[in-house]
């Protein structure tokens, strides 16, 4: 992922071509902040959900290739479920498909 150096001297992780931060996606539900960190299965963005009073919230946006990662963030969606945000886990609202991306 390209990084940029801001006037400080820092370097800022710029948010990938294919997640555009400025247009609200699921519908418009979402409007993308800015991007919180990123791995092997995808990313982790800061959004704003327009449908709760532009509410702060995460989102996991999970690589659609290979499938095997599809199966893992379903695995993980049914984990977080379970758990229902005890033992100190994030709760999980809700998950949803956009683009062929859980």
């Amino acid at each position: 992922m390209p990084a940029e150096e801001d006037e400080a001297g820092h370097y800022q992780v710029s948010v990938g071509a294919t997640i555009d931060r400025g247009e609200p996606f699921h519908n418009g539900r979402y409007t993308i902040v800015k991007l919180l960190g990123s791995g092997t299965y995808g990313k982790v963005v800061e959004a704003e959900d327009n449908k709760y009073n532009k509410t702060h919230v995460a989102i996991k946006l999970v690589r659609r290739e290979p499938p095997l990662y599809r199966v893992s963030a379903q695995n993980e969606i049914a984990i977080l479920r379970d758990l229902d945000g005890r033992c100190g886990n994030l709760k999980l609202l809700r998950d949803f498909d956009h683009q062929d991306h859980v």
